[in-house]
């Protein structure tokens, strides 16, 4: 049984965070609520992928229109997924033999209560439903602003990242940097690299799951397409691919890894918080069945990869990885 450090008189959580904390570990009725957060996600995601006909029909078209690529990107993706699919297992297989072996106690992810992260997180929340609100009103008023339609994040990170700022972090004498070892003198290139493939083979295993399984039959196609990418000029498209690759890993890991799942760690055990974590990070993409399944497989190996190391670089290296390929892959086919 893992060891057990009360932070404060009304939060304690499981400090002992490893991989190993996955077999055995963890409430069933945790595991309950995480298992029912994710089944609710995909009903989601299900209602997500019902709409936008047009941008349908010309996802479909611009695939029969280049369908030779488009199958040797297929090929590419699935020779590639299986090699760094096996690295991601090998990876994985030394972190648990590693952490059987140790049996050091390990202090939280994050120097907050959990009361103060949930507080955070709602405010957080609130500021993002709010700009998204002016962000759909503006784009039906003023037609030109749908180039600016996909930078929503920033509206949500900002605000939150100031609040992490003054409420989380400035009463507890600590930085972003500090907190979550943003620099190379906390994480070795071989726990970087290692994180990092993990992270990127998570996403093409799952990706390729669904085509094996057939579920794309399912979905809409337009939701996994970066339609502000595809169809705008070429500082637009500049734009959208600095934001995808370098903007959204940043901030995103800093949201759902950083404040999300550390919040929750004081609550629940590894497997249920990663779990319930990746769900709100899939959900909120607004992707379909397809984007919803992968982005929650990533985001659950990212939330394991954070707890293993105790930082988010190779969380957001493997991030900009995947956006970065995903981007490739989208001007490659339909562009």
């Amino acid at each position: 049984m893992s060891a057990v450090q009360t932070d404060s008189t009304e939060d304690a959580r499981p400090t002992r965070g490893d991989i190993s904390d996955l077999t055995g570990f963890g409430h069933p009725v945790a595991w309950g609520l995480a298992l029912a957060a994710a089944v609710c996600g995909l009903l989601a995601a299900m209602a997500f992928s019902a709409d936008d006909p047009y941008w349908e029909q010309w996802a479909a078209q611009r695939i029969e229109e280049r369908a030779s690529q488009a199958e040797r990107i297929d090929q590419f993706l699935s020779y590639v997924g299986g090699g760094v699919g096996l690295l991601a297992v090998i990876v994985i297989a030394i972190c648990i033999m590693r952490s059987r072996r140790s049996s050091d106690v390990r202090p939280p992810l994050v120097p907050w209560s959990g009361r103060e992260g949930f507080a955070v997180i709602v405010f957080g929340s609130l500021f993002w439903l709010a700009m998204l609100f002016l962000e759909t009103w503006a784009v039906h008023a003023f037609p030109w602003s749908w180039s600016i339609a996909g930078w929503h994040l920033l509206w949500f990170a900002l605000p939150t990242l100031w609040l992490m700022r003054l409420l989380l972090l400035r009463p507890h004498r600590t930085t972003l940097k500090s907190t979550f070892r943003l620099s190379s003198t906390f994480v070795s290139s071989p726990v970087l690299a290692g994180g990092a493939i993990v992270i990127l083979g998570a996403h093409l295993v799952s990706m390729q799951a669904t085509r094996l399984f057939d579920i794309q039959s399912s979905t809409g196609l337009a939701r996994e397409i970066g339609i502000d990418l595809l169809v705008g000029s070429g500082f637009e498209t500049v734009m959208s691919m600095v934001f995808r690759v370098f903007w959204a890993p940043f901030f995103e890991e800093l949201i759902f890894r950083g404040l999300l799942y550390g919040t929750l760690r004081h609550w629940l055990a590894v497997g249920p918080a990663a779990l319930l974590s990746g769900t709100v990070f899939a959900v909120v993409h607004f992707y379909g069945v397809i984007g919803y399944l992968i982005a929650l497989v990533a985001g659950v190996a990212a939330a394991f990869i954070y707890e293993r190391t105790r930082s988010l670089l190779p969380c957001m290296a493997g991030h900009a990885l995947v956006n970065g390929l995903a981007t490739w892959v989208q001007i490659c086919v339909y562009r």
